[in-house]
Formats: C-alpha cells, sequence, structure tokens
C-alpha cells in the first residue's frame, strides 16, 4: 500500500511498525484475545499502562510519518488506511 502512494517503507519504518503490532496485538488471533490481552496488559502495569501506551503510540505515529517530517501528510494517511482496509477507493478513503 505504501508503494502505491508513493512512499517508502525502510527497514527502520518496517521495524517501527513490527514493534507497534507486536505491542499492540501481541500474538491475539481474535477479536477475544485481544480484549483479554488488552485487559491483562491494563491489570499488570496499573501504575504506568497510559506511559506505556503514550510511548506505543509514538512508535505507531513514526511508523505512519515515514519521510519523518513530524507530519502524517494525506500520502501517508492512504497508506495506512488502504493498508488496513484494501477494499476501500479512493473517494472513501478521502472522506
Amino acid at each position: 500500500a505504501a508503494e502505491k502512494v508513493g512512499l517508502v517503507m525502510d527497514d527502520e519504518i518496517k521495524g517501527y511498525w513490527v514493534t507497534a503490532c507486536q505491542s499492540y496485538f501481541g500474538d491475539t488471533k481474535s477479536f477475544d484475545d485481544w480484549i483479554n490481552y488488552f485487559n491483562a496488559f491494563i491489570e499488570n502495569n496499573p501504575d504506568n499502562y497510559e506511559e506505556i501506551s503514550r510511548d506505543i503510540n509514538v512508535t505507531v505515529f513514526k511508523a505512519i510519518d515515514s519521510n519523518k517530517d513530524g507530519v502524517v501528510s494525506v500520502a501517508e494517511y492512504k497508506a495506512i488506511v488502504t493498508a488496513i482496509f484494501p477494499d476501500l477507493t479512493d473517494d472513501d478513503v478521502e472522506y
């Protein structure tokens, strides 16, 4: 999807994605598994889960901001949305 909108996915960006996905989803295979994983994360980190979540979100932002300018451009937004929802039309994505 990134190449489709002219973005480069280098090893650093791929690494951010791997870290973010592992942090958010672990080894879950279903929505129920993910809910249990997420609830356990909060229970196991009651004093700092917000700080950890912020760090994970910074990693996700770095993965989306592929040109590293500190802003998610329309092209970067399209790349992530079309990767997650490949059947959307350009009109759907831009809406």
